[in-house]
């Protein structure tokens, strides 16, 4: 039987989850034969959350086919290498786009016009006395005039109407040839609608489908969206559920930062969200999920924060919403892929309590910021696999860079020696013959294809293991911002071997034999990733 997964993120504090994700998915904690199905729910389409989102999927993607395609197929699962970028992610797109080669549909707004608020939106000038005087009831004239263009802005009360009006799945067929150029509008036709995959496999009734929703409770967007959506859901597939052919989670992310208000980029009057109402707003949220019910629509719930909060940076959203990776956000995806994980029988089962916390801080003095490889959930398991891969993605991205340089400046002496034993063929005057354009083209597509998702992780792991006790917090950092022809030890990013270091990483790779059925950068890569496992 065939878990099919599907995974809805909501708000800033969504794409950040499900960008760890993304991560884990390349370091081997994340593992799936089937892809993973995602959708992004965002007003506030310039957040920069989101764009980094998509531009890590976009090289993701482009490092997994670089580093997993062989040319020789049948020796292909041999290469270690395969145990990473193991999972597929595809975005709901139009029929004409491939789903696995385009992220520009993915994410889906609400607010359907361009410099809107709510009263535009519901057309209020229009409405009856009876109707003007409810709206006047259950919103502040400041909510109802608020510019939408950057979310919610801590007012879940706004999104929630406002996604509960226009998440409609249900469209008829007449409707969806209407709107079929049109992806907004029929976003959720095409994700869970009548004609979705989601109905095929329900009616096939031989696989599962798990759906999962992540987002915050205590700002805007994600309080908005996740109890409306999730009800939605259920509300969609209450016979499937009770069936077991589909089985829904919920990421609640509990507060884990702050931010110190400033006026800055703002407007008089500009409503934003409130940092000191974080706390409240949360305690609030969870009574409502108890005393609705919506909390047992869920066969799994996983709630995280922390008692550190990390202080931000203040922005009302758009490009400026720019938000380093935190430590909550990747915890938050080791549950998302322990949710798609389970066997089946295990989310058959009642609902279960799973809980992973932090130790007691006792000492005074502790700094409450750090922790420790064995907070993580899975914690063995995690440990390894970040700082393998972390380890190689910094060995791997040098080479590449240097490699890069080499092919961007054909008449330069070369004084790398490994570069001919991996590489022998690109240049002239290394063999008799000028080497093809389309061979360099190849290379250089190759090259830029794994290094611009290496160096994109490299700078999630320095926000991410910043924090960590057992690693030198400074590590990534200074390898980012060094030359290449600056020494560094890997020793530094968790203690290994006095001799483990830049220089005998190259004397390894240079000594070591190219596999014969893989390319030159997946050879020059597999053995880089034997070097550096430890």
């Amino acid at each position: 039987m065939t878990v099919h997964k599907y995974l809805i993120g909501i708000g800033g504090s969504g794409a950040k989850c499900v960008e760890s994700l993304v991560h884990m998915a390349a370091a081997g904690l994340f593992k799936s034969n089937e892809p993973v199905h995602l959708a992004m729910i965002d007003p506030d389409k310039t957040n920069w959350n989101l764009k980094e989102l998509k531009s890590t999927l976009v090289n993701y993607q482009s490092a997994k086919n670089a580093l997993t395609n062989k040319p020789n197929k049948a020796n292909a699962d041999k290469d270690k290498t395969n145990e990473w970028f193991s999972s597929g992610f595809e975005a709901i797109s139009s029929n004409s786009a491939p789903k696995s080669q385009s992220f520009d549909n993915l994410v889906w707004s609400p607010v359907y016009m361009e410099d809107t608020s709510l009263k535009l939106l519901l057309d209020v000038g229009n409405a009856s006395n009876q109707e003007r005087r409810l709206f006047e009831t259950l919103y502040s004239k400041s909510e109802m005039n608020e510019k939408l263009q950057y979310g919610f802005k801590g007012h879940p009360a706004i999104g929630s109407l406002l996604i509960a009006k226009e998440f409609d799945p249900d469209l008829s067929v007449e409707q969806t040839a209407l709107t079929q150029n049109n992806l907004q509008q029929n976003y959720w036709t095409r994700f869970c609608g009548r004609q979705s995959e989601i109905t095929n496999i329900i009616a096939d009734g031989s696989d599962v489908v798990r759906i999962m929703v992540v987002g915050s409770i205590f700002g805007g967007t994600g309080a908005a969206g996740v109890p409306t959506v999730i009800g939605k859901l259920h509300k969609l597939y209450e016979k499937a559920i009770a069936q077991g052919k589909v089985q829904l989670g919920l990421v609640l992310m509990l507060p884990y930062f702050k931010f110190n208000k400033t006026t800055d980029g703002m407007q008089n009057g500009e409503l934003c969200a409130e940092a000191d109402d974080f706390i409240m707003n949360s305690r609030y949220a969870l009574k409502y999920y108890n005393d609705s019910g919506i909390a047992q629509y869920a066969n799994q719930i996983y709630l995280v924060g922390n008692n550190y909060y990390e202080n931000m940076d203040f922005s009302v959203g758009g490009v400026d919403q720019k938000n380093p990776a935190l430590v909550p956000e990747t915890v938050a995806a080791i549950g998302i892929s322990e949710f798609f994980g389970r066997g089946i029988e295990e989310n058959e089962s009642s609902r279960n309590v799973l809980y992973a916390c932090r130790k007691d801080i006792s000492d005074a003095n502790a700094d409450a910021a750090m922790i420790s490889f064995e907070e993580f959930p899975r914690a063995n398991e995690f440990k390894t696999n970040i700082l393998n891969f972390t380890r190689f993605a910094m060995g791997s991205s040098r080479f590449l860079h240097i490699a890069q340089n080499i092919y961007d400046n054909p008449g330069m002496r070369i004084k790398e020696s490994w570069y001919t034993v991996y590489f022998h063929n690109m240049r002239a005057g290394l063999v008799h013959r000028k080497p093809k354009e389309a061979e360099r083209l190849a290379l250089k597509t190759e090259q830029d294809a794994i290094n611009q998702y290496l160096l994109r992780y490299l700078e999630w792991a320095e926000d991410t293991l910043k924090d960590v006790d057992s690693v030198n917090e400074e590590c990534i950092a200074k390898f980012l911002a060094s030359s290449t022809d600056t020494d560094f030890a890997f020793s530094s990013l968790y203690p290994i071997t006095k001799d483990f270091t830049w220089k005998s990483l190259k004397l390894f790779v240079r000594e070591s034999s190219p596999s014969k059925n893989a390319t030159p950068v997946q050879a020059l890569c597999s053995n880089i990733r034997e070097y550096t496992a430890r």
